[in-house]
């Protein structure tokens, strides 16, 4: 019995009354009948019997995936939770029954069919085979609190659902071979998964460990390698291939509509994050994916011009086995800090910062060589999720690929610290040019790259707690910034009161330069000054070119 079947309108109370004595007279009424439906009955007791001894467990989750038991020839899985170690005394083994009291008592639930197996995830090695990863997300089908759970997809195996406690495997009808949904979804009140070759699956309503057709579920076609699904504003879910996206229109079968929004552009796998509005990628560029209508070819409308020589080439790379060492591998929203970002391959990270206009930066995440000769080791990620604590604070977190801090999970964006060791951090500037004003005459006008300027001194803004050490360096004309020539600066007062929140500060350093444009890299040198972020950058300029006083060249 399931929730829509008490609220159709053929659901009704039967009552017959008997007499215990028929030779007696009796009346009576009833004044009411209530009745009481429990969403899942849960961690029920269990006994498997062998005919001598009972093994016991608790009884999580039944999903039948063929037959009925009105029928009697119901076949499936059954999830079960027990003592390793001191209930279960003996192996499971096939024809022993499953009952609802010890000894042999009570009713026979089922027949055992297999041995029982432990809830294994697939490794690094089956993802890595499936060029695949984890993909949750987190929500309650059910009227109670306490369904709250974990749904995710992994590409390697079953799809799964998790409430903290309880581990469920959510299996389909599909061959076990098949049965390896990469992507996940809710939309309405059902849960849909979705298949590397183009099939879109969905559980019956309100009901997401339930996939039998006959009980409600059913499934969707699109013809293409599938690369994501994303909940949409309104009543619509995007199903997006490699090389087309769809719009599934309607919260109920009966009113479900596939329509196409573009046959000739798709989406990059694992690259759409929901920032409050979803950001995703395709071969192009970054672009906002919120509406059915911005995934047509000529509606896109892309956030990422100003990085697009560095990203297309990336982007692109997905369909370059030549190239698939800068590839992107997952995205992340920091819902936070108004930001997505982009992990690659090589341990670059793309970062957007949602302002108007986008913001960008570049961040790496590697181990050095010990020597020039040798490539720099890339972090490359393996996993990365986000959430929200009990205080309401956003908490990241991610784990790597390849050996590279195996075995564990970081918690990222806490400090300047990981893993014990200080993060180097700088930032890099474009090349900087003064903005030439117009003048009357076209007399002596110049562009700004034809020009000489001289920057006497560096005023660098932003916020964080009392202080941060400083060192800048300069590289003229298109050169990088030398590593020999260092000018070391503070932002900030270290003899500032502690405070529990950033506060704005600022610094300035005296570095007399003088070219037709000059790169500038500002490296963080302290040991123990608290997290700060750098958020504008201003400089005394005088565009005329005339040198006055020392340079340093």
């Amino acid at each position: 019995i399931t929730d829509a079947t008490v609220k159709a309108a053929g659901f009704g109370v039967r009552v017959i009354a008997k007499r215990d004595n028929p030779a007696e007279a009796t009346s009576g009424g009833i004044d009411s009948i209530s009745i009481s439906i429990d969403y899942i009955e849960q961690d029920k007791p269990v006994y498997v019997w062998n005919g001598t001894s009972d093994v016991v467990f608790n009884l999580t989750h039944v999903q039948i995936l063929n037959g009925a038991t009105q029928d009697s020839n119901a076949e499936g899985f059954m999830t079960l939770i027990g003592d390793r170690n001191i209930d279960k005394l003996r192996l499971v083994g096939v024809g022993d029954q499953i009952r609802d009291a010890s000894g042999g008592g009570g009713s026979l639930i089922a027949t055992v069919a297999s041995r029982d197996a432990p809830i294994w995830m697939p490794g690094q090695s089956e993802l890595d085979n499936n060029r695949a990863r984890y993909v949750t997300i987190k929500t309650n089908f059910y009227g109670q609190d306490q369904f709250e759970s974990i749904y995710g997809v992994c590409g390697a195996g079953p799809a799964f659902a998790f409430d903290g406690v309880r581990f469920i495997r959510v299996r389909t009808q599909l061959p076990d071979r098949d049965d390896m949904p990469r992507h996940v979804a809710r939309h309405g009140e059902y849960l849909f998964l979705g298949y590397f070759a183009g099939a879109v699956i969905h559980s019956a309503p309100s009901n997401p460990l339930e996939t039998m057709a006959v009980n409600g579920a059913g499934a969707i076609e699109i013809g293409d390698r599938l690369t994501n699904l994303l909940a949409l504003s309104g009543d619509a879910l995007a199903i997006v291939g490699q090389e087309s996206s769809f719009a599934l229109r309607g919260l109920t079968p009966d009113t479900f509509f596939k329509s196409v929004i573009s046959a000739k552009r798709g989406g990059i796998e694992y690259t759409a994050a929901d920032m409050g509005r979803v950001v995703m990628a395709d071969g192009f560029g970054l672009y906002v994916a919120d509406t059915p209508e911005s995934f047509g070819g000529i509606e896109r409308n892309y956030l990422s011009r100003n990085v697009e020589p560095w990203l297309r080439e990336r982007l692109q790379a997905t369909l370059n086995s030549e190239q698939a060492f800068i590839r992107p591998v997952t995205s992340l929203a920091v819902r936070g800090k108004n930001q997505y970002r982009l992990f690659f391959w090589d341990g670059y990270v793309l970062t957007m910062t949602m302002n108007e206009p986008p913001e960008f930066t570049f961040q790496r995440m590697f181990s050095p060589s010990d020597t020039e000769d040798d490539s720099d080791t890339p972090w490359t990620v393996r996993g990365v999720a986000s959430g929200l604590d009990s205080a309401g604070r956003e908490r990241l977190f991610v784990s790597f690929f390849g050996g590279i801090k195996e075995g564990r999970v970081f918690e990222i964006d806490v400090g300047s610290w990981f893993d014990g060791e200080s993060i180097p951090a700088w930032i890099k500037t474009n090349p900087i040019q003064p903005q030439v004003l117009p003048t009357t005459s076209s007399v002596g006008r110049a562009s700004s790259s034809s020009r000489e300027f001289r920057m006497d001194r560096l005023f660098v803004s932003g916020v964080g707690w009392r202080f941060a050490d400083m060192a800048m360096e300069r590289g003229i004309n298109y050169l990088d910034p030398s590593p020999g020539k260092s000018m070391p600066f503070k932002i900030g007062d270290k003899s500032r009161d502690a405070v529990i929140r950033p506060l704005p500060f600022r610094g300035s350093v005296d570095f007399p330069t003088e070219g037709y444009d000059v790169t500038l890299k500002i490296t963080h040198t302290g040991v123990d000054d608290g997290p700060h972020s750098l958020q504008y950058i201003d400089a005394y300029i005088d565009d005329r070119g005339d040198s006055r006083g020392n340079t340093r060249n």
